[in-house]
């Protein structure tokens, strides 16, 4: 059974494996473009701008995946195939419906507030036409976990090839006939539109692989008490992580210009990259431990967190000493000269990246079915981020910033230990 198991993770990693490597082509050309058309200023505009939108659609939204793959496993390994299809339609329709809300909120935003968040003048078009992504994207976490049930992740890869030729493509266009932070807006749409819709097609051919039967056809909203109560502690979660992730850039432009926020941005976007390999393996590894765990093999549930935790880990030290080694040619070469700040600000950055590379230990309270943990976790960073920002940006500026991206990553990591060390144990006892 581990020989299987060890099966499934590399194929699994296989595919996420290239198709990382896609998004961080996709990525490294975005921030390429991007800063050629926009410049300092301007990419910071358009900083402000995606952070906005994605903190409010991370607000009000719902995230799918965790819940997919924890209760759609249970009820495949009980027997229940329609229940698993049940799990899902239940997590999409609350995800698409909540994405709608997000969009309506942040139509008020540009209404009333605009002003109030957007810098040097930002067209309010921009911003509305950039939480249409989280509309079309709402699902896709939904779609990408039915697909890690199916052993298809071949078709998420070629999805996110399709969808980075849209963006990238459009955004060659735009450097060569003259674009603006609108544009730069439009071609991630696109690239989003082509996502958004490739996936949703993709997870509904791939159910009966899934162990769930057909996705379409039928109205079937399977929602017990846990499940629902699992999925809204997932909503807090999501509230909070959407905040960690964006709230940085918001408070630092009240702080700073939009040309510091632009360098910030792009510096930890860079290493925003270099964090995939390890989301990738534990994204990879989560359905194997998941079946282990509600199959009660408690053993093979250590094993796995145990070999792919020395696995991750390992990765980490390799790839970001090479961060740290080459990050200045690394922003030579892609940003030039009026990005030359980069560098140092990586630097800084890097340990924070380091502690995404324990995700595989990270994720053991949501497959024991327990996301208060991962909650409580995320709340803890975010408030001493928060507070870190207020008391360092004034007096260092985007180091101050660089910083207190630090210290959210290990505040959360030391607030979630001991619920990780407390499910090892439970595990002893499955």
């Amino acid at each position: 059974m581990l020989q299987q198991s060890d099966r499934s993770i590399a194929r699994h990693t296989g595919w996420l494996a290239a198709t990382s490597v896609v998004e961080l082509i996709g990525g490294l050309a975005f921030v390429f473009f991007a800063t050629r058309i926009l410049g300092p200023s301007g990419f910071g505009a358009l900083a402000v701008v995606m952070a906005t939108a994605t903190l409010v659609h991370g607000i009000v939204s719902i995230g799918g995946s965790d819940t997919v793959i924890t209760f759609a496993t249970r009820s495949v390994a009980e027997g229940r195939p329609r229940d698993a299809a049940g799990v899902v339609r239940f997590v999409a329709l609350m995800s698409f419906g909540m994405s709608l809300l997000a969009y309506v909120v942040v139509a008020l935003i540009a209404a009333l507030a605009a002003d109030l968040v957007l810098v040097d003048g930002t067209d309010t078009a921009a911003l509305l036409w950039y939480a249409l992504v989280g509309v079309v994207i709402a699902n896709n976490a939904t779609a990408i976990a039915v697909l890690r049930l199916a052993d298809r992740l071949k078709l998420r890869f070629a999805v996110a090839c399709a969808s980075n030729v849209v963006r990238v493509g459009l955004l060659g266009v735009f450097w060569q006939v003259g674009g603006d932070v609108l544009a730069v807006v439009w071609a991630s749409l696109a690239g989003a539109a082509m996502s958004g819709l490739g996936l949703l097609l993709a997870a509904a051919s791939s159910s009966t692989q899934a162990g769930m039967g057909t996705l379409v056809g039928s109205a079937t909203l399977y929602v017990p008490q846990d499940v629902r109560r699992f999925h809204w502690a997932t909503f807090g979660r999501t509230v909070v992580g959407a905040m960690g992730q964006n709230i940085d850039t918001l408070l630092l432009a009240q702080f700073l210009g939009a040309a510091e926020v632009g360098v910030y941005r792009v510096a930890r976007q860079i290493v925003d990259m270099t964090r995939q390999p390890f989301r990738m393996l534990r994204a990879a590894v989560q359905p194997v431990v998941s079946r282990h765990w509600h199959g009660g093999e408690g053993r093979l549930v250590r094993a796995a967190v145990k070999r792919y935790t020395v696995l991750s880990v390992l990765v980490a030290i390799a790839g970001l000493t090479t961060l740290a080694l080459l990050r200045d040619p690394i922003a030579a070469l892609f940003l030039g000269a009026e990005f030359s700040d980069v560098g140092s600000l990586i630097l800084i950055l890097i340990p924070g990246a380091f502690f995404t590379s324990l995700g595989v230990l990270a994720m053991l309270p949501i497959v024991a079915g327990r996301a208060g943990p991962a909650l409580l976790s995320l709340a803890s960073g975010l408030a001493v981020s928060v507070l870190a920002i207020i008391l360092l940006v004034p007096a260092h500026g985007v180091e101050g910033g660089a910083w207190a991206r630090v210290m959210l990553s290990l505040v959360s990591f030391l607030v979630l230990l001991p619920f990780i060390m407390a499910t090892l144990r439970r595990s002893r006892t499955l």
